[in-house]
């Protein structure tokens, strides 16, 4: 593989998930106000990060998909 100038897969693997995740959640503005133990709906998040929804929304997927929050019942989000 070095000849063909690729790399093993589990480089490939920690660049991936550091470019995946380039904040931690210390750093990410809607983690920082999200405790672990409450469901928080969007106005209350967009509110608390002084986002509005439409741009909120997407930064909420991104999360969900990195695994740091998750859905709950009635469109809320957890923090993980």
């Amino acid at each position: 593989m070095a000849e063909l100038g690729l790399a093993p897969a589990a480089s490939l693997d920690q660049a991936a998930q550091a470019s995946d995740n380039p904040s931690t959640s210390s750093e990410d503005p809607v983690l920082r106000r999200m405790d672990t133990a409450c469901a928080y709906d969007i106005d209350a998040l967009a509110a608390a990060c002084g986002l509005d929804a439409p741009r909120l929304l997407p930064h909420l997927a991104d999360l969900e998909l990195r695994g740091l929050i998750r859905r709950v019942g009635g469109g809320r989000f957890m923090r993980q």
